[in-house]
């Protein structure tokens, strides 16, 4: 099944997605991965299917733009992630 991954990024308390698409992800019963963008990594973690509690999950140490991508796509798949919250 090729299913959509949604993104929120929050700006400054700004998200550039509307929350209230958001919420309607929460009836797909899907987990939502939190990414922690730095300089030199990217901290990841993922919530349960209820939204109630995150865990760290992995650290990416970024090098190229093109393998962190692949690397974070590999992820959102392998967890069946609904949604990203970039913050």
């Amino acid at each position: 099944a090729n299913r959509l991954c949604y993104v929120i990024i929050v700006e400054q308390t700004m998200p550039l997605l509307s929350i209230h698409v958001f919420q309607e992800l929460k009836s797909q019963n899907r987990p939502i991965m939190g990414l922690d963008v730095g300089d030199k990594t990217i901290g990841l973690a993922l919530s349960d299917r209820t939204w109630m509690i995150a865990t760290p999950l992995k650290t990416i140490r970024r090098t190229k733009f093109s393998k962190d991508a692949h690397d974070l796509i590999a992820l959102l798949k392998e967890h069946n992630v609904g949604g990203c919250i970039v913050g």
